[in-house]
């Protein structure tokens, strides 16, 4: 799922290293379990370094694969599998 992603276009494949760094090792405690929820925050931090006219299109394309704008439990089937 973190690879899919940048794989996807999602976000530049630059951010690759700090979202993977961010996942694996965050720096809040509360983003240490392996889930979905972490791996979001993950991306949507890298996300803030890009320019405004970018950012938001992709934050929001971020909540649609993560399922967020229905509802869906979609992230955390994903992360399981």
């Amino acid at each position: 799922m973190l690879q899919d992603v940048f794989a996807e276009g999602i976000l530049p494949i630059r951010f690759l290293p700090e979202a993977s760094s961010l996942y694996f090792e965050p720096f809040v405690d509360e983003f240490r379990p392996r889930t979905a929820w972490s791996l979001h925050n993950a991306f949507t931090a890298v996300a803030k370094e890009m320019p405004i006219t970018t950012r938001m299109p992709a934050i929001q394309e971020l909540g649609r694969y993560f399922g967020m704008t229905n509802g869906m439990s979609e992230p955390e089937r994903r992360v399981t599998e």
